[in-house]
């Protein structure tokens, strides 16, 4: 699966991790415990792959199980699922090859960690009382409890891909475009989102060079959104009005929702009239973002049987998850594909987050920063390789660990403002260590987002071509279709009432296919 590698143990097991902003601890997996719903009809390496791994303690030297997570050395005090729910051990956590946590705390969950279609896998826990980000500043790898993202590029071919990046205690100033905008998290009370922006605009750009804009007219009626970055979308959005006016305005109407990794994005048969243009999502902060065609339909990717990922190519998936029915009050949330085309970074020490619209490269230019947000003084090369990257024996203030971090500003975060001060970019580097990166395949020494699950024994062989009845590994799901006569909505903001992230509570059938009625020609 596509997420952040470390390894566990000695000797080392590969996992793929997730970053969850509403959890604290770290998490993996153990086939004892796999979600027995969302590995129905399926393989074991099925399983393990949509799970980011198995941990097996047998296999490790340095396994050690806990009663508690208190003895464990982890915190009681977790988002969407208590952590008395899980086994807790203490292990080696590699990082990278010369970043290694000994005796860190981590659980095996006995339930799944909120909706396992929607949030399978290995889980790094961001939270306010991060035990990952306490551990790696305590410890002097990193100068700050700082982090930074970017998705990177997931389109149907080797143009449109790209590695991501992960980066603990900095971030990299070549992945940045523009000035940044800063932005307060919530209070640890805030059970909503803690991660919430606004959005007042989004508008369909045609390859005609017109536009469209989703909100219709109604553009004094904001949208307030939750910042996920483990949910597998681009964004859930309303249907009523929002989907609505995607389907008359670009003409693209489809019935079938995905089960593949982009869990219940919108399948359309490539035979079917597609929308050509581009997504530009508009921030009332001034921050716009526009999300290419290319990322917008992406391939329709699932997990074979023998653990690898395989894209669908008879079908195109709009990353977008239209919420209906029983969820149509339900807050919408931002997803991870959302930063394709932003960056992100986060500052526990200051509470706040700032978001950059994203400039996809694989250049690099780390930048670590400090308690103060202020940046390192190394000079950090281009296309750095992080096998070259050496962790210092007495580490400034400002070290980092990196999984291809961006350079960020360190002005103060002020709820939905752009910050105009320091919008260039230092030339300043991580005195850390380069953690990894967020790609598309696994390269030893680094943190990676990797596609194909790698068991430690040996890898697997290479993914088969492409086999409709490979969908029989997915979870059985009854087709079902949205009413034909959708009821009128007002458009809803500020008064949308809290709601939580999709959790077990909340069944996939909640999410209804969207609706088979035609849709109008756009004139554009």
């Amino acid at each position: 699966m596509r997420g952040i590698q470390a390894h566990v143990g000695s000797p080392e097991q590969s996992f793929s991790f997730l970053p969850r902003l509403d959890y604290n601890n770290t998490y993996v997996y153990t086939e004892e415990f796999a979600d027995p719903t969302g590995c129905v009809n399926t393989t074991a390496k099925w399983c393990a792959s949509h799970h980011g791994g198995w941990f097996v303690a047998d296999d490790s030297d340095t396994y050690k199980l806990c009663a508690t997570v208190d003895a464990a050395g982890g915190t009681e005090a977790e988002g969407q699922t208590n952590a008395s729910f899980s086994n807790w051990m203490t292990e080696n956590l590699t990082i990278t090859s010369n970043t290694t946590l000994s005796k860190f705390p981590i659980g095996n969950p006995r339930v799944p960690l909120g909706d396992s279609n929607y949030n399978p896998q290995a889980v790094f826990g961001l939270d306010s009382g991060s035990t990952l980000l306490n551990a790696l500043k305590n410890g002097g790898h990193i100068g700050a409890r700082v982090w930074s993202m970017f998705w990177g590029l997931t389109g149907a071919t080797a143009s449109t891909k790209m590695d991501g990046s992960f980066i603990f205690g900095g971030y990299d100033a070549a992945k940045v475009s523009g000035k940044p905008y800063n932005y307060s998290i919530g209070s640890d009370t805030d059970s909503t989102c803690k991660y919430m922006i606004t959005i007042e605009d989004m508008v369909l750009n045609f390859p005609n060079g017109t536009t469209s804009s989703l909100f219709d007219g109604v553009q004094s009626q904001l949208m307030q959104a939750c910042i996920d970055t483990s949910f597998p979308n681009l964004m859930t959005l309303p249907y009523d009005p929002y989907f609505f006016n995607f389907e008359n305005m670009s003409g693209m109407v489809c019935t079938n929702r995905s089960l593949g990794v982009n869990y219940y994005g919108i399948l359309c048969d490539v035979d079917d009239r597609l929308y050509a243009g581009d997504l530009t999502i508009k921030l009332l902060s001034g921050l716009e973002v526009k999300i290419t065609n290319d990322q917008l339909l992406a391939p329709n990717v699932v997990i074979a049987g023998d653990g690898s990922l395989v894209e669908d190519n008879s079908v195109k998936e709009l990353i977008i998850n239209s919420i209906q029915d029983v969820n149509r009050k339900d807050l919408p949330y931002i997803g991870r594909q959302f930063l394709s085309a932003a960056y992100m970074m986060t500052n526990l020490e200051s509470n706040s987050f700032t978001l950059w619209a994203a400039n996809p490269t694989t250049d690099e230019e780390i930048i670590a920063l400090d308690e103060n947000g202020q940046p390192g003084t190394s000079v950090c090369s281009q296309n750095m390789d992080a096998n070259s990257t050496t962790n210092t024996t007495t580490p400034s203030s400002s070290s980092t660990v990196v999984v291809n971090t961006p350079s960020g500003t360190s002005a103060p975060a002020n709820d939905e403002s752009g910050s105009d001060s320091n919008t260039g970019l230092s030339t300043a580097a991580i005195a850390g260590v380069v953690i990894g990166v967020i790609a598309g395949v696994v390269a030893a020494g680094a943190l990676l987002f990797y596609v194909v699950f790698r068991n430690r024994r040996g890898q697997n062989a290479a993914p088969p071509a492409y086999d409709p009845g490979q969908y029989d590994m997915q979870k059985v799901q009854t087709p079902q279709e949205v009413s034909s006569e959708p009821r009128l909505v007002e458009l809803r903001g500020s008064e949308l009432e809290p709601q939580e992230l999709y959790g077990s509570e909340v069944r996939p059938g909640g999410y209804r296919n969207v609706s088979t009625r035609s849709a109008s020609t756009h004139s554009k």
